[in-house]
């Protein structure tokens, strides 16, 4: 009888005794990150006893506002003393008779923040990393190459997006992959396993250029980077702080107000937590009262009295100030005047920041770039789900740690197969009601969402002239012609020549025949990076490389998706009734191949539904292998695999016993007629028992070996020496 322990809320709850937890596994193959199932129970009816009512915080009773019925509760379940999962999370549905409740495990529910959340929300994790800026100006260079194969996570590298690359004014900067998904992780408290095969390229890529030039908002409402374009090195005196003025202003023309409506400019310290400035006042110096004037390329904007007074001391005044409102379309200096009304001198704010309050605001060259704001508009989980496709992977959740995202493909398991590292449930299979071995219980031969004819393929730009598409074929009329099964969130890019370079070309300048150029934003691209050499120095270009496309011989299909459209052409899903324990649900892993013996063929784990006494309903993905493989086949005598001696003491009254684990038959070859020899089985084991008889002589005696086998290979052999002692003088 299969005796089962449930923890909810760290409560070892009460089942009913007739209560079995039927659990269902699902293989993530087939399935994309945003729809993978968790692992799950049906529903599980627990009786409305002390113990369960203090698991759900007395939910049952209306007088209590208890959080149980509206939240996730912390979950273990134990099969057998075997862990099925202890970071799971058990929902209660509803209350009645009994408390019912669902089980859940490897939970894809922490993964949704990850589709609520666009990847312009990581500007505080790539700015921790010191990833989220980077200067704009004439001493912008294409990034060199790195001796250690090591690279910033955001810089320029060699794109020409429309003017060449050898003017820095009409370069942008490009992001790694590879930092994008460590700031996703940092974010969201998740780990993607393996997120190397997320960020592969067979150079020095990916990478995504920024086509975007924003500003970008601030959480606490000032402007992301207009401020920092006009930080303490470059904001100096223009004027003696002497009698009723003095004035800060931009050093470059950095900053295009806004182009209609109206415009905030606001003046804090930026060593202040709270931004105020703290000035000194004395009778010779009183700033108890200031005007502000606001100036864009000398053209005034408007002044006021705009900020709040607070008298700390007898000498020292805090200013809170306050934005400042503007009406304009100018682009150029921005200048702040600041004087008082009566004659005197003034001391000077230190180093105070100009910021900018407009979020739509494009940057201008030079100044500063910001990244977070101008990545490409997508969800996070989008972005994971791009790069799975592009890699030909499905995701999954870890059964012992909830926030740890896997990955699996197809080749994973066929690389098993290769290596010999295969699962035999031979002897797990229940006959089928026919009673015939060499027939699962049924077939499936279609899944859904999969046609006959199924395109991969990018959202392309109409410059893009490229045939980047690829196309997974299926041999069944009986289905669906055509679907598209991947569209990314990304448009291809064509690679030219340009200043004895050839780069991607992703065309955001245009020039306007005036000597500038005209700019408007294109869709996101991503490209691998490569090595080129420039005026004789390794640099760092982005470029859009043959097997970046879906198609054709080096593309995407032909190299990430070859077991794939193997093993969905003519495909087959078997369902079996197998005998598996608490401790092979608990050994699960999806990468392992299933061989059965029966039907001489080798299988992926599409799902397990536990039942009664063990018995489970499997699906099973049928693999389409080059050439044969068999199973390795062992013999453990005591988890061992290596051949055993015995001592028997000589009045031969205690016998030994060893535990056999084998993914064959045992059974018992040949041993010496003086000895006892058995092979049993108990509680689920096979044991082999030998035992020797009486040795009255004062000889030691050594027996013929016991030597055990299996029916399935007899080359796989174990064999035990015995030897007894003498009778004692």
């Amino acid at each position: 009888m299969t005796t089962y322990e449930l923890y909810i809320n760290d409560i070892l709850c009460d089942l009913s005794s007739d209560e079995v937890v039927t659990l269902l596994y699902q293989s993530p193959i087939f399935s994309s990150l945003d729809s993978i199932q968790s692992n799950r129970s049906y529903n599980v009816a627990l009786p409305p006893t002390p113990a369960n009512m203090r698991a759900i915080g007395q939910a049952a009773r209306p007088d209590v506002d208890a959080d149980a019925p509206y939240v996730r509760l912390p979950a273990a379940l134990y099969q057998d003393g075997v862990p099925l999962f202890t970071q799971g999370f058990a929902v209660v549905t509803d209350i009645a008779d009994t408390i019912n409740v669902t089980l859940t495990w490897g939970n894809v529910d922490n993964f949704q923040p990850l589709f609520d959340n666009g990847l312009r929300d990581l500007g505080p994790q790539l700015e921790a990393a010191g990833e989220n800026i980077v200067a704009w100006n004439k001493n912008t260079a294409i990034l060199e190459g790195s001796a250690t194969g090591e690279y910033p996570g955001v810089a320029f590298w060699g794109v020409d997006f429309g003017m060449g690359i050898s003017d820095p004014k009409y370069l942008h900067p490009s992001v790694l992959v590879s930092s994008i998904l460590s700031a996703i992780e940092r974010q969201n408290g998740v780990t993607i396993d393996g997120k190397e095969r997320l960020a592969y390229s067979k150079n020095l890529g990916p990478i995504i250029p920024l086509t975007r030039k924003k500003v970008g908002p601030k959480a606490n409402g000032y402007s992301n980077y207009c401020d920092i374009s006009m930080s303490a090195s470059d904001i100096l005196p223009k004027e003696p702080w002497v009698n009723t003025r003095g004035i800060f202003s931009t050093s470059e023309p950095r900053i295009k107000l806004n182009d209609s409506g109206t415009s905030y400019i606001t003046l804090y310290h930026p060593n202040s937590p709270t931004g105020d400035f703290l000035l000194p006042h004395n009778d010779a110096n009183d700033i108890s009262s200031l005007k502000i004037s606001i100036y864009c390329d000398g053209v005034f904007l408007g002044e006021g009295e705009s900020y709040e007074k607070t008298k700390t001391s007898d000498t020292m005044w805090m200013f809170k100030f306050h934005k400042i409102s503007v009406q304009t379309d100018t682009q150029g200096v921005v200048t702040v005047k600041m004087s008082k009304p009566i004659s005197g001198s003034m001391v000077p704010l230190p180093n105070p920041i100009i910021s900018i309050h407009n979020s739509d605001w494009d940057i201008y060259f030079p100044g500063f770039f910001p990244v977070a704001p101008n990545l490409p508009d997508i969800s996070q989980g989008d972005f994971i789900l791009a790069l799975m496709s592009m890699n030909g992977l499905f995701a999954y959740a870890d059964k012992n740690s909830p926030n740890t995202i896997k990955l699996i493909s197809i080749d994973d398991i066929i690389a098993n197969v290769q290596n010999n590292d295969i699962i035999d449930w031979s002897d797990r299979v229940i006959l089928n009601d026919l009673h015939r071995v060499d027939m699962p219980d049924a077939s499936m031969f279609t899944i859904d969402d999969l046609a006959q004819s199924n395109i991969l393929d990018y959202d392309n730009d109409d410059d893009v002239k490229a045939d980047t598409h690829g196309t997974i074929t299926i041999r069944n009329e009986n289905i669906e012609k055509e679907t598209e099964l991947v569209s990314l969130p990304f448009s291809a890019s064509e690679n030219a020549t340009t200043d004895g370079v050839n780069c991607a070309v992703v065309p955001i300048y245009e020039d306007n025949g005036k000597g500038g150029a005209n700019y408007s934003e294109c869709s996101p691209r991503i490209l691998s990076g490569r090595g080129a050499f420039m005026s004789g120095i390794a640099r760092c270009i982005g470029v859009f490389d043959p097997w970046m496309k879906f198609g054709g011989e080096e593309g995407i299909v032909k190299t990430r998706y070859s077991s794939y459209q193997k093993v969905v052409d003519r495909l087959r899903i078997i369902a079996i009734r197998t005998k598996l324990t608490a401790l092979d649900l608990y050994n699960l892993d999806y990468t392992k191949p299933v061989y059965i013996a029966q039907f001489g063929q080798i299988f992926a784990i599409y799902s397990v539904e536990t039942g009664e006494n063990d018995i489970c309903d499997c699906q099973l993905l049928k693999l389409k292998v080059d050439g044969v493989v068999a199973a390795t086949y062992y013999l453990r005598l005591d988890g061992k695999n290596e051949d055993s001696q015995w001592v028997a003491e000589a009045d031969g009254i205690n016998g030994t016993a060893y535990t056999i684990t084998s993914n064959g038959t045992p059974y018992i070859v040949d041993y010496d007629s003086r000895l006892y020899v058995d092979l049993y089985e108990e509680d689920g084991d096979l044991y082999l028992s030998i035992s020797a008889p009486e040795n009255a002589g004062t000889e030691e005696i050594n027996y013929n070996p016991v030597i055990l086998g299996i029916q399935e290979n007899d080359a796989v052999r174990r064999q035990v020496a015995v030897l007894q002692k003498a009778k004692s003088a």
